[in-house]
């Protein structure tokens, strides 16, 4: 029986039809653990939303794995009340649910800024932009933020690079090429000069990457840093500016 469950759950996850979703829908009430599971992640690559309250459900499911394959399944079908059913399982799950329940709300964030709902995407950013949060939900809820700003991004972005937070400098650094602020570069040159050697060589690789000849003064300068690597990073941003 078992078997034939697990069968079952990919062969309706590949079929095109509503009445495909639905039995998958159907067979959560039934199965055992493990194909349940297999039917939790058709259903989130088939984006069922009719399975969304089931699968709300089963958040705090007891076994953790139907658990985890529930947020998973959120996650990719996004949306206010995904996320809202994710927000409510979040105070009380386990380490290890919790983190990909956290996981989950960060795509729906995104899901939800790239539709337009900037309040919603923000408020989840927000909520997962702290201390006490790991370092890579602190720069993927930091890099929200610096999308969501729009054209505010570039007062973000200064002030991630400006941070003694790791979490707020990668994001910064990895968004800054994209600042279409034409104030950028001058502010991100005048960063460079009051930088310690390790930030120089990151913004000296933006600046690069950015291709805006109006830092090249500020490699000059910087390729004649006491250090090496920044002086190594200078000559090759200048090739390109």
């Amino acid at each position: 029986e078992i078997a034939r469950e697990e069968v079952f759950g990919p062969v309706l996850a590949a079929m095109p039809f509503a009445e495909a979703g639905e039995a998958l829908r159907t067979s959560l009430k039934t199965t055992a653990p493990k194909p349940k599971a297999g039917a939790i992640h058709a259903l989130g690559e088939r984006q069922y939303r009719a399975a969304l309250p089931d699968l709300a459900a089963l958040l705090t499911d007891p076994d953790p794995l139907l658990a985890t394959y529930s947020a998973n399944a959120l996650g990719r079908m996004g949306g206010n009340e995904a996320a809202r059913a994710l927000r409510k399982a979040l105070p009380s799950a386990t380490s290890s649910v919790r983190s990909t329940i956290v996981d989950a709300l960060l795509q729906c964030a995104v899901q939800l800024l790239a539709t337009g709902d900037r309040a919603e995407a923000i408020s989840i950013f927000d909520q997962f932009n702290l201390p006490q949060e790991k370092e890579q939900v602190r720069t993927a809820a930091y890099a929200g933020l610096i999308r969501a700003a729009g054209e505010q991004s570039l007062a973000l972005v200064t002030a991630g690079i400006e941070s003694s937070d790791p979490a707020r400098q990668i994001a910064a650094l990895q968004l800054a090429r994209g600042v279409q602020n034409p104030a950028a570069t001058g502010i991100f040159t005048n960063l460079l000069t009051k930088s310690p050697p390790a930030m120089q060589m990151a913004l000296l690789g933006v600046l690069q990457q950015r291709d805006d000849a109006g830092a090249a003064p500020a490699a000059l300068a910087a390729a004649r840093s006491s250090d090496l690597q920044v002086r190594l990073d200078a000559f090759a941003a200048l090739g390109t500016l």
